[in-house]
């Protein structure tokens, strides 16, 4: 084990979704659902979803405990992603936008 170097701890469950896969979110439980259910919310019809990655998120702690879920969302219709960001129970804690994405109601950086 590598000790005192803060690496970003993102370990993975990283599941990497194209277009003819959305289904496969609407079908799965757990931090796919709630994604599938913010793209809901947001009127984000399916086909302007390029692509969905769902990352488990660890402290860089040597310890390393999980503490939630990062969605990245890249959208046909923009050049950027929407971030949705779980906590360790799966509630929606955060979302944004990042690139030249903007959607009403989310902030963008």
């Amino acid at each position: 084990m590598i000790r005192g170097l803060a690496v970003l701890a993102v370990v993975a469950t990283a599941l990497a979704l194209t277009p003819p896969a959305t289904a496969a979110v609407e079908r799965s439980g757990g931090p796919a659902a709630t994604v599938n259910r913010v793209l809901s919310e947001l009127s984000i019809p399916p086909e302007d979803v390029k692509s969905v990655s769902i990352i488990a998120q660890r402290e860089t702690t040597e310890r390393g405990r999980f503490t939630g879920h990062r969605a990245w969302v890249r959208l046909t219709s923009c050049t950027g992603s929407l971030v949705v960001e779980l906590s360790r129970s799966g509630r929606v804690t955060q979302t944004y936008t990042r690139g030249d994405c903007a959607l009403p109601g989310v902030p963008s950086y």
